[in-house]
């Protein structure tokens, strides 16, 4: 049964593939900033491969900068349908490979939305980006516990 789920996920993910098209948007805000897709992925494998996520959900963030002001962050928007970590680190990789180093965009094909990688600023008011942060936290635990 998990093979079989497996082998969904890829023929998902593979279908979409041969529509995906991608645009680096490395602006202003996202120069010089200290996180990059390559964390954003290592985050994501911590995670519960088969976790779903919908379109406005953030995935995943990672800090630009000491005092946590501003992060990077990976979210879907406009698909319709929710996606699993799997198919989003798979999505990520290929923004990576299109020689996208931070933000960025991968599309699901015409007018099926995308998942974007954009700098989010936390305001004092506050987006918060706990629930997106989960992740690396149960990876820094797990590396903690197999350390002992």
């Amino acid at each position: 049964m998990h093979f079989i789920n497996i082998l969904l996920s890829l023929a998902s993910a593979a279908s979409v593939a041969s529509a995906l098209g991608s645009s680096c948007q490395d602006s202003g805000v996202c120069a010089g900033i200290n996180a990059n897709l390559s964390s954003a992925i290592g985050q994501l494998k911590g995670m519960d491969q088969h976790q779903r996520f919908s379109d406005g959900q953030l995935i995943t963030c990672v800090d630009t900068d000491s005092e946590g002001s501003s992060s990077l962050c990976l979210s879907y928007r406009g698909t319709g349908r929710s996606w699993t970590v799997f198919q989003t680190a798979w999505f990520a990789q290929t923004l990576i490979e299109q020689g996208c180093q931070a933000c960025g965009s991968v599309s699901m094909g015409s007018d099926h939305g995308e998942l974007a990688s954009n700098v989010i600023t936390n305001t004092a008011g506050g987006l918060d980006t706990s629930e997106a942060r989960r992740g690396m936290d149960m990876v820094q635990l797990v590396a903690r516990a197999g350390n002992r």
